[in-house]
This record gives C-alpha cells, structure tokens and sequence, in this order.
C-alpha cells in the first residue's frame, strides 16, 4: 500500500514552501524598503526642493543600484527558484500519492 513515508515527504515539502514563501514575502520587504536607505545625500544639490531632470537621472540610478544590491543581500532570486523547485517536487509526490492506492483498499480485496 502507500508508505506513510510519502505523506511524511508531502507534509514536509509543504512546510518548507510556506517557509520559502514567508523568506520570500521578507525579501520582497527588504528590497522594497531598501530605498529609503539610499544615500540621496551624496547627490549634489539634492537637500534642494527643486531637482532638475540630471539630478533625477541620477537618483533614479542610485534608487536601482540600491534595489538591485537589495536583491542580491535578501538572496531573493535564489528562494524564488527554490519555491519553484519545491513545488514541482510537492506536484510530482502528491501524482505518486494520487497513482498509489492506499493500503485498506488492497486489505478489502485480499482479505480471507
């Protein structure tokens, strides 16, 4: 019959995505707020009200700059990939599960 040890991997991979998907939610935070400690202040003449268009360019750069470097610390790419990696497999053990008859339906045919 099915092995209990196939629900055990299912449970398992399970909780390891909602983790994956709890880092995920995290990273997206991060870089999300990771803006807010760019260092605008470097920018010339940014402490201004008014910033002309070169300034703006500039700070657009060190805005993506800040975001991409964001990207890469929260390591967010790589647990994307994981969550997807994880997933797959969770799809392929619960096909095996759904392909495997349980153990009482094989009993009701072999019993004596």
């Amino acid at each position: 019959g099915r092995s209990p040890d196939l629900d055990t991997q299912i449970k398992t991979l399970e909780r390891e995505i909602r983790e994956t998907v709890e880092r995920i939610d995290a990273a997206n935070e991060f870089v999300g707020n990771a803006p807010v400690f760019a260092p605008i202040h470097k920018v010339p003449g940014v402490d201004s009200w008014t910033i002309t268009p070169g300034q703006r360019e500039v700070l657009d750069e060190v805005f993506d700059r800040v975001r991409e470097r964001a990207v890469e610390v929260s390591g967010r790419d790589e647990l994307e990939q994981t969550y997807l990696d994880k997933s797959a497999q969770l799809e392929a053990l619960r096909q095996q599960q759904k392909d495997t008859p349980s153990s009482s339906f094989i009993d009701w045919f072999t019993r004596d």
